[in-house]
């Protein structure tokens, strides 16, 4: 008897789930006019659509799912550029600027780890020296653990680094 699943009849499949919520300027056609055409669009991206929510007359919430090379910022510039191109006719300015997303689901310290470090070779300095500042200061620290909490935030879960420039100094020194 043959397998069900084998390499040749299956997918990788991850489960990178994000809330993103939309805001427009002013009330947003209904899904049922959009919702097929954009989610066949994203998914060229990466983004798959899990569920588009209206949550008043100017706010759309989805659910969706990504792979693992697709950051935040990839995931909101397929869903709100290509819904601004489908419903363009009706609205040709529809939304605000700001939106929100956030993760949903179980995800690992691991493949945050592994995410963060790839930041530095994705999105690399035009200037060198900032470059190879960035990489010197990128380490791992298994004494550190991001998942335990101390202190909520606005912020919490994200990591900010503060580099001076030594070389640039006021005049009276």
């Amino acid at each position: 008897m043959d397998p069900i699943y084998s390499a040749d009849n299956t997918t990788t499949a991850y489960q990178l789930n994000w809330s993103l919520a939309l805001f427009g300027k002013a009330a947003l056609p209904d899904s049922s006019l959009w919702l097929i055409d954009l989610s066949a669009a994203t998914e060229k991206d990466g983004v798959r659509i899990l569920s588009a929510n209206s949550r008043s007359e100017n706010v759309i919430q989805f659910l969706i799912s990504t792979r693992p090379e697709s950051s935040p910022s990839d995931c909101v510039r397929s869903v709100k550029g290509r819904l601004q191109y489908l419903i363009r006719d009706h609205n040709p300015k529809a939304f605000r600027r700001n939106y929100h997303i956030h993760s949903v689901g179980e995800t690992t310290s691991s493949a945050l780890d592994e995410y963060v470090a790839r930041q530095t070779a994705k999105h690399p300095m035009a200037d060198p020296k900032v470059q190879a500042r960035l990489e010197a200061n990128q380490f791992l620290d298994p004494e550190i653990d991001l998942s335990k909490c101390i202190a909520t935030t606005r912020f919490a879960g994200r990591v900010a680094s503060i580099n001076e420039d030594t070389e640039i100094r006021h005049s009276s020194e």
